[in-house]
């Protein structure tokens, strides 16, 4: 199979609860000798370093589980029961030979459960209870689980029914064809008059539905059926988020495009870089001058216009209020109400016409 990146719409990762916990999106950043070391050795190795990794993670004190009930539950229970996949690949997998979940979605959520629980039997953090696009919410409603970790998109009729943690991860839709694309399918709109795959009651699928209506939809409830469909030549193209469909492509295809996960400590940067920023891990000290500089700056001298969405859940709008005296040569925050943390994605023809009015007038 290969992968053709063409309808493009803003969909996210998250994890959803009734009163769901704060998480931290994982992004490669910067390098530290204080990462965990990540050994190889097969399948063995990758299940301990990944466990490492798991374990690594800060964990809450007593005082900060005890101010949250949804968190005193879980510690008291001894484990995270969490809706979501074991077929998933790069996101939730379960290893055949181990029985342990990997991947994404797993590991934020085992990450979640050891920082409640203080437990380091990875294994035994989470109890997964397999969910689909149709039983997420009532599956959180009815208290079958108390998170759901997966490739979810945050919609208004969805918050609606559970409280959203994220995005931690932000997604497009793309189209998966056969190797060697027999049916010429170079972006959305040439599906017309082709058999598309899809999920049942997904983002992706609606939006075939509602946008490329000449397009034929065939539903399954998972993902991997919409893979074998088109390897057997059922279907034309399959449609859903760009990482989920990174993981249904070949092993030889795959390799060519993600050669930067062979990095032996990718991981353990990616998660060590989010413990620096929030105090959890010490900084690396070739960049103690760098850092000396940055710290020691005590106002910023020239115009600056500052732009935050007002539903921005990683950097919380007021925690910049009040910064004028730091802004010398004049200074403007601009608070984009119902946008996240990402403005100028979100926004961008609001974000465009401040910068140019800002810049005008500089």
């Amino acid at each position: 199979m290969s992968l053709l990146s063409s309808v493009r719409r803003r969909r996210t990762a998250a994890v959803a609860g009734l009163s769901a916990a704060a998480l931290v999106a994982l992004s490669a950043c910067s390098s530290s000798a204080s990462a965990p070391s990540i050994d190889g050795g097969g399948a063995s190795g990758h299940l301990s370093a990944y466990n490492k990794i798991i374990t690594a993670g800060p964990v809450a004190s007593d005082s900060e589980i005890n101010a949250n009930p949804w968190a005193k539950k879980i510690k008291q229970q001894g484990y995270l029961r969490v809706g979501g996949t074991d077929s998933g690949p790069l996101f939730s997998l379960r290893d055949l030979n181990s029985g342990e979940l990997t991947g994404f979605d797993a590991g934020l959520s085992q990450m979640l459960a050891h920082y409640i629980t203080g437990k380091t039997d990875v294994k035994a953090l989470t109890k997964l209870t397999i969910t689909s696009v149709d039983t997420r919410e009532t599956m959180l409603q009815n208290n079958t689980v108390d998170a759901v970790f997966a490739t979810y998109s945050i919609t208004p009729e969805r918050a609606q029914k559970v409280d959203f943690a994220g995005p931690y991860y932000e997604a497009g839709q793309d189209i998966m064809v056969a190797k060697g694309n027999p049916e010429k399918i170079e972006g959305p709109d040439d599906l017309a008059g082709k058999t598309v795959c899809s999920v049942e009651g997904s983002t992706p699928a609606q939006n075939i539905r509602d946008n490329y209506p000449q397009a034929t939809l065939t539903l399954f409830d998972v993902y991997s059926k919409c893979a074998d469909a088109l390897t057997n030549g059922q279907v034309d193209a399959v449609t859903t988020d760009n990482v989920i469909l990174s993981g249904y492509v070949s092993e030889a295809e795959f390799d060519r495009t993600a050669r930067s996960f062979e990095n032996p400590d990718w991981a353990g940067i990616t998660v060590h870089s989010y413990r620096v920023r929030w105090g959890e891990a010490p900084k690396d000290p070739r960049y103690a001058e760098l850092d000396e500089l940055v710290l020691g700056a005590k106002a910023i001298s020239v115009p600056t216009l500052m732009i935050q969405g007002g539903a921005d859940s990683v950097t919380l709008p007021d925690t910049t209020e009040g910064k004028d005296q730091y802004f010398t040569g004049g200074y403007r925050r601009v608070v984009l109400d119902g946008i996240g943390h990402f403005p100028t994605r979100e926004a961008a023809g609001e974000v465009n016409r401040l910068v140019v009015e800002f810049l005008a007038q500089a």
